[in-house]
């Protein structure tokens, strides 16, 4: 959002690193969720590397947009954000370059993020959830058509899709279509007991620890 604000030190470090380290496109940095009054209400530590990055990548966004420095010549070669995928045009962006370029988090707070009843990013959560998934699902139905992925692992991808983005039923069906798809074994046996008897508790307590660590009233806003 456009009333963020960085750490003064954000901008010399990241562009230092840019400097520094001429394989890595894009970086951000840790940051804090913060109230209209200043409280710090959560540190986020976004994953640094580029490969903890992109595996955690494909389920959530894992740069800080309005904290982020990112080469020109990323842009030059693979475009801009797409506006009507709105609010989450960013995600959409990294995703696409996910493969093509390389991605770091400094490990240190250097951005802080608002956290206003009425900013964009609270008015829009509903969107913006909706818009992710369909971002999520249309990437993992490109790499399923292009064989990137099998048939399983496209469900099992899903699951973790709908459990991240709160929608229970959904995810337990799909955590059962990719159990199903492969041959029964004790390998498996924690795909069954996960989305049959764990899942719920946890996703429970994920609910919980959401509305407590950001402050907001979700659990009736779906």
């Amino acid at each position: 959002d456009h009333d963020d604000v960085s750490e003064n030190s954000r901008l010399l470090k990241q562009y230092h690193y840019l400097r520094d380290h001429e394989d890595i496109d894009v970086v951000s940095s840790w940051y804090n969720i913060i109230s209209e009054s200043g409280r710090i209400l959560h540190t986020v530590k976004l994953p640094v590397t580029d490969l903890e990055i992109k595996k955690k990548m494909l389920y959530e966004c894992c740069v800080i947009n309005s904290g982020m420095m990112i080469r020109k010549s990323v842009f030059e070669k693979y475009g801009l954000f797409i506006q009507n995928k709105f609010p989450a045009q960013d995600y959409d962006f990294f995703l696409r370059i996910l493969p093509k370029v390389k991605f770091y988090n400094i490990p240190e707070v250097l951005h802080n993020w608002i956290s206003r009843e009425m900013s964009p990013s609270n008015v829009a959560y509903a969107r913006q959830r909706g818009v992710t998934i369909e971002i999520l699902t249309d990437y993992f139905n490109d790499l399923l058509s292009n064989s990137q992925i099998k048939k399983d692992e496209w469900c099992f991808f899903m699951g973790r899709i709908h459990y991240y983005y709160n929608s229970p039923s959904k995810s337990i069906g799909y955590f059962w279509k990719a159990l199903l798809k492969r041959n029964i074994s004790l390998i498996n046996l924690k795909y069954l007991l996960f989305s049959t008897f764990l899942f719920p508790a946890i996703f429970l307590y994920r609910r919980i620890l959401v509305d407590r660590r950001y402050g907001k009233k979700y659990w009736f806003s779906f």
